[in-house]
């Protein structure tokens, strides 16, 4: 009966213990793979794990008449996404990322092509 005890104790323990290391190894294999994952950006955009602010976007809409005058907002908790990089914007929500100084509403943009040829600026020889 003692015998009997002890061989069930035994298989018990070798039990929990192949059960925790399979688990253990299942963590451990899943935090790698989570650092060998990349998440692709598109062109000109970078992911990032952990950013707490709202991107800045140059228009409201992807028609690009009505230019966002919201500013940068931080969030109330990070999120992964992939943001547009050093002196780019995102033109409109969702859409690609462009050059911060060429943000300038096409109504401006159309008064600035209605001037006359000699009112606009020419370069400096």
């Amino acid at each position: 009966m003692f015998y009997r005890t002890v061989t069930v104790h035994r298989n018990t323990y070798m039990f929990r213990r192949m059960i925790w290391t399979i688990l253990t190894s299942f963590a451990i294999l899943c935090e790698t793979v989570a650092v060998i994952i990349k998440t692709r950006c598109p062109r000109g955009e970078a992911h990032r794990s952990c950013f707490y602010f709202r991107e800045s976007e140059c228009w409201t809409s992807s028609d690009m008449l009505t230019r966002s005058l919201e500013r940068l907002r931080k969030l109330d908790h990070c999120v992964s996404a992939c943001v547009c990089r050093s002196a780019t914007v995102r033109a409109y929500p969702e859409g690609p990322c462009i050059p911060a100084a060429s943000c300038k509403g096409r109504a401006l943009a159309d008064k600035i092509e209605s001037l006359p040829v000699e009112w606009k600026h020419k370069p400096s020889l």
